[in-house]
């Protein structure tokens, strides 16, 4: 995510992802600074992730304070939120997460480049995160074999 930050020139970045119990679940918040963010979910536009995870597209705002959708809301106003990106993390066409970067300073910050930047780094998220589940199936029907081969010896 420092990496992210430094290319997108933002702020702040963060990495949620879906729970077991279908809430949202900070991996990730880091700070320009390279520094851990605390309770980020009170750093974040919720109303912008909110969007992202129920319609599965990126959201730009490059004025999010003077945005027709999002001025308004009460994250974004106390953020004092100017420049917002947010892409979905998707795993077989289910959002499963988003990656968040924002910037209070600067507005305009964020542009179809950075988007398709940070769309991409949500594929290779969500590649990762698929192969993991593989993994974790493969290696749970391995014990279930062994425990049954074991029980017929």
């Amino acid at each position: 995510m420092d990496k992210v930050i430094e290319v997108t020139r933002a702020q702040r970045g963060f990495i949620a992802l879906l729970d077991e119990k279908n809430k949202l679940d900070f991996k990730v918040a880091r700070h320009l600074e390279k520094s851990d963010i605390d309770q980020p979910h009170f750093q974040v536009s919720r109303s912008v992730i909110e969007k992202v995870m129920a319609n599965g597209e990126t959201i730009c705002l490059r004025d999010a304070m003077a945005d027709a959708m999002f001025g308004g809301a009460e994250s974004v106003l106390r953020l004092q939120l100017l420049s917002v990106l947010c892409t979905p993390i998707k795993i077989s066409n289910r959002v499963a997460g988003v990656i968040y970067v924002d910037n209070s300073n600067v507005k305009q910050l964020f542009d179809e480049t950075v988007a398709d930047l940070l769309t991409a780094f949500a594929e290779q998220i969500a590649i990762a995160l698929k192969n993991a589940s593989v993994f974790s199936d493969l290696k749970k029907s391995h014990r279930q074999l062994a425990d049954e081969l074991r029980a017929k010896s």
